[in-house]
């Protein structure tokens, strides 16, 4: 009897032990279904990582002829390929300096003339700045150019005392004279703004810009240096900027740059 009881024991046990076994083998799957439910929902709540921005194309600087309207009301330049070509430019650039501000600028990047002349110009330059620049004059003392272009002016249009600026102006030339006695020296009028620009301080305006233009004639007349206004090949019959000659009412495009170098060279002869 107590043998019985014993086997009947130990078969219960037996089947105890099973169906715990079996309980924790389902409470493990479920616990481990929701951790993989959880990891899911946690991927796919993550940002993928951010890639770096590609760098913008650079524009590119336009090689073709302008529109008939680009060039309405103005001049032709048919022949600018015979005024601009290797063999001109080196007739007349060659050992050359152009000294100037932002504007200059534009002659140096988007045109030949840089691989016939030297430049020496930069945003903001003004008569002092040059004035005062000591490797520019011991540059001009030394080569002895043949030409030396001058083109400020308009950065100065903000100055209390234009006389100042011809002062100083003046001062320069003179300089230039008595370390270079053989250069021919061209001053380049302020080119005028294009009326529809609305970022233009109040002083930038073509009334000053007439002014400051009166004044510098008058002082090539006295110091006998050559003065080359080009402002009408550019400008419309009240005196404004061609609008689709510039961006930013102040600056040529590209194109509109090699049509102002061409004047350069054809106002030379």
């Amino acid at each position: 009897m107590i043998k019985k009881n014993i086997l009947y024991c130990s078969f219960i046990f037996f089947i105890a032990t099973i169906f715990f076994q079996i309980a924790v083998l389902i409470k493990l799957n479920q616990y481990d279904k929701k951790i993989n439910r959880v990891m899911s929902d946690i991927s796919s709540n993550e940002k993928p990582p951010e890639q770096p921005a590609e760098p913008e194309t650079p524009p590119m600087i336009p090689d073709t002829e302008p529109t008939i309207t680009e060039t309405s009301g103005f001049s032709n330049y048919e022949d600018i390929n015979d005024i601009l070509s290797p063999a001109r430019l080196t007739q007349t650039l060659a050992n050359s300096l152009f000294i100037g501000d932002s504007r200059t600028e534009g002659l140096y990047k988007f045109t030949p003339a840089a691989e016939y002349a030297d430049f020496h110009c930069g945003v903001g330059y003004t008569v002092s700045t040059i004035k005062d620049n000591l490797m520019l004059s011991a540059a001009i003392a030394e080569k002895k150019y043949d030409q030396i272009f001058l083109c400020l002016g308009y950065n100065e249009l903000g100055w209390n005392y234009p006389e100042t600026f011809i002062s100083r102006y003046t001062e320069f030339i003179q300089f230039i004279k008595e370390n270079s006695p053989d250069t021919r020296i061209y001053v380049i009028a302020i080119l005028n703004v294009c009326r529809e620009s609305h970022n233009l301080e109040e002083y930038e305006n073509n009334d000053r810009i007439l002014q400051y233009n009166n004044l510098l004639s008058e002082m090539c007349q006295n110091s006998q240096v050559t003065y080359l206004d080009l402002n009408r090949y550019f400008t419309d019959s009240n005196g404004n900027l061609n609008p689709v000659s510039t961006e930013d009412g102040i600056h040529f495009t590209a194109i509109y740059y090699n049509y102002y170098l061409y004047r350069i060279i054809e106002a030379m002869g």
